[in-house]
């Protein structure tokens, strides 16, 4: 019997073709990340199972590199800074003091009713 679509690719043969330049994590994380580009499916599901077009693969290739484009384009620039180690610790000890207290003052009031 003949294949009725001899042109759908698995994931282990995309994998197999893309060899060297991404792995399956990665792959997966891109697919789950972008499952569109340009208006174009990067991947198609049967099921639970990840299939691909001969179209896909363009769409999911151009999608690859212009990440890796945007990747490298910002990887010098600095955006908002993330906050220390300190300040976020020290920020949810502030927090904790101020809900312990709020706990303090509702069990005085139950106390005196």
């Amino acid at each position: 019997m003949t294949d009725p679509f001899p042109t759908l690719l698995t994931l282990a043969q995309v994998l197999e073709r893309l060899k060297g330049i991404v792995g399956r994590t990665y792959l997966l994380q891109h697919l789950n990340r972008m499952p569109e580009f340009e208006s174009h499916p990067t991947h198609r599901r049967i099921g639970r199972r990840i299939v691909f077009y001969p179209e896909d693969i363009q769409y999911l290739l151009a999608s690859l590199e212009s990440r890796h484009e945007r990747n490298s384009k910002h990887s010098g620039s600095v955006g908002i800074p993330e906050p220390t180690a300190e300040k976020a610790y020290a920020a949810v000890v502030t927090l904790l003091k101020q809900k312990r207290a709020e706990l303090a003052a509702q069990k005085k009031a139950r106390r005196r009713r």
